[in-house]
């Protein structure tokens, strides 16, 4: 779904471009390429389920990367995704992120575009869904001097749980990592969760770690597709 995680450096080309696959890996739950509404009320579950999976929805989350080393002020910015089933267990998503940080001592600012389509797999429609996610992406990072830019992918499995008709929550575990070998591979755990408002909305909120030491978080509003 949304999701996700941090910046540390710039001080070097190669520094900040380990560090990218981590920007990418933010809270929220990644979302996705509609194919059809129509579509999505044929194999979307019951709208009485809290879950996610499986529903055809778009939202939007504020992020927020704590990061563990001090040439980057906290990074923060906004996030857009949806998410679209297409078969009875096949879901695809698309997230456009965009987030900024102050780079230490100068205070001068780096931008961040970041796009990113994934396929996700639900192993089980009832009760506890286990699934898998893999998707492509791409970052677009805009700092004094150099454009710095990279092509990424990542793979994630989690279980989403219902918590009746109150809510979900999803711990997962992420492994993002670039197509050149300057981009370091990163790995991140966290946990959504999802609590419906209404037929029409629901907040998310979601916590990672990743194991550079980076803490992202994020909340944000889920809007259903009507049916």
């Amino acid at each position: 779904m949304f999701d996700r995680t941090t910046k540390t450096s710039v001080l070097s080309h190669d520094n900040y471009m380990n560090r990218i696959p981590i920007i990418i890996s933010k809270a929220a739950l990644l979302a996705g390429i509609i194919s059809s509404v129509s579509t999505a009320s044929a194999v979307g579950l019951s709208s009485d389920s809290a879950t996610l999976l499986g529903k055809s929805y778009f939202g939007a989350t504020l992020d927020y990367v704590d990061t563990h080393k001090a040439s980057l002020r906290g990074a923060k910015g906004p996030s857009l995704f949806i998410n679209q089933p297409v078969a009875e267990n096949i879901d695809v998503s698309a997230e456009y992120s965009y987030d900024y940080a102050r780079i230490r001592p100068t205070s001068r600012k780096m931008k961040d575009h970041d796009f990113f389509t994934d396929g996700t797999y639900i192993f089980k429609r009832q009760g506890a869904q286990p699934y898998v996610r893999g998707g492509f992406g791409r970052s677009l990072v805009y700092v004094p001097g150099p454009n710095q830019h990279a092509s990424l992918y990542r793979a994630e499995a989690g279980v989403e749980l219902p918590l009746g008709r109150a809510a979900s929550l999803t711990p997962y575990v992420r492994y993002t990592d670039g197509f050149r070998s300057r981009v370091n591979d990163t790995f991140e755990g966290g946990v959504l969760t999802h609590v419906p408002l209404s037929h029409n909305v629901s907040l998310i909120a979601r916590v990672t770690r990743s194991n550079d030491k980076n803490n992202a978080f994020s909340v944000g509003m889920v809007f259903p597709f009507r049916r």
